[in-house]
């Protein structure tokens, strides 16, 4: 698997995947004095994380540049053949079946957001629900295997359920 089907499929199940409730710092054994030194040392030089929705919307521009990228590769026949093989289809099934507004819960996990901040995480959502669309459509288009995986993902029924 190449760089860009990786790429895809991590951006894409970012969007998709449950908010970790698991500290990370929790795995770490309390008792060991260097292993609490090197953590305060790395938590001293670290600048401070920006607030979440700032850092979601990075995301999501990035998420944005890498469909953009691959709906340009999937216009053609072998960037469509070669991303079908590498686990197209059912990444974009997988965001297609997921409503913006669970994408956006789930992306903010629990932080305070404004309204408008709110608005434009759900809009960003949306544009990229958007384009996986494209993507997915461009590449049943173009290449026979992508439509072959498209039904027997059960896509239609997927596709038909999301827009009722």
């Amino acid at each position: 698997m190449g760089v860009l089907p990786t790429l895809l499929r991590y951006s894409l199940a970012a969007l998709t995947s449950e908010p970790s409730e698991d500290d990370p710092s929790a795995a770490v054994e309390e008792t060991d004095p260097c292993v609490e030194v090197g953590l305060d040392f790395v938590r001293a030089t670290m600048a401070p994380l920006p607030p979440r929705t700032e850092l979601v919307l990075r995301a999501l521009g990035f998420i944005d540049q890498i469909l953009t990228l691959t709906s340009t590769i999937v216009s053609n026949a072998s960037g469509a053949s070669a991303l079908t093989e590498g686990g197209l289809i059912p990444s974009v099934l997988s965001l297609v079946a997921v409503p913006s507004e669970a994408m956006v819960e789930r992306l903010m996990a629990g932080h305070e957001y404004t309204p408008l901040e709110g608005i434009r995480i759900k809009a960003r959502v949306r544009f990229a629900t958007s384009q996986v669309l494209q993507i997915l459509e461009a590449s049943v288009a173009t290449h026979s295997n992508s439509l072959a995986a498209f039904h027997d993902l059960q896509g239609v029924e997927t596709l038909v359920s999301r827009l009722s």
